[in-house]
């Protein structure tokens, strides 16, 4: 349960400094979006006045990121696991995916970034514990990013679920390995939900 106060005053309880959504979002790096889940999940707490926005306790922010330093600088598959996130140029694609992941009720955060090279920095920074790629991508194509994954060890922690127009063989024969979960697009809701399960079936049995 989130841990939300929400009463009809404007003043936050005394000694408890409060900010905004964004500023929160600004504090750990992360979209606004997430910070939203975090307090709807209870990672993190806030306060609601009548009719007015959310606010997040500062107290709580700082307790969060004192918790992840201590994680700072872990390779070990413990350090991964909070987050999906999904590689795809095509916004309404990305919408969909995102929508399927709230309707699956996937307890996990979710980042969504639009090219490959922007997905090898955001598989850096939140160290997700499944990358949904696309092939065809500016930048960085799916198959140079689930590359570039496994050329630093990434594949041993992190799930891989290459989703796209390109046919199969193609894939193959442009070099994805055949052992990556593969997908073809428009994908249904069945198949989806089948490839985060068995991702997540396959990451648990490697921990």
């Amino acid at each position: 349960m989130a841990r939300i106060t929400e009463d009809g005053n404007t003043q936050p309880p005394a000694n408890s400094e409060v900010v905004s959504t964004s500023e929160a979002a600004r504090q750990l790096g992360v979209s606004v979006r997430t910070i939203q889940l975090w307090v709807e999940s209870g990672k993190l707490e806030a306060w609601k006045p009548a009719g007015q926005h959310r606010r997040v306790y500062q107290r709580s922010i700082d307790n969060y990121k004192s918790a992840r330093s201590v994680g700072d600088g872990k390779t070990s598959k413990e350090h991964y696991g909070e987050y999906i996130l999904v590689i795809e140029d095509d916004r309404t694609t990305q919408v969909y995916y995102e929508t399927m992941l709230q309707l699956l009720e996937v307890e996990s955060d979710i980042e969504l970034v639009s090219n490959g090279l922007r997905g090898l920095l955001a598989i850096g920074k939140f160290e997700p514990w499944l990358v949904i790629v696309d092939i065809e991508m500016p930048e960085l194509d799916g198959i140079e990013v689930v590359m570039a994954m496994r050329q630093k060890g990434l594949s041993d922690q992190v799930r891989i679920v290459a989703i796209s127009n390109v046919p199969y063989e193609e894939a193959l024969e442009r070099g994805l390995p055949a052992d990556c979960a593969f997908y073809q697009k428009p994908i249904s809701l069945d198949d989806f939900s089948q490839a985060i399960a068995q991702a997540r079936a396959d990451y648990e049995s490697s921990k």
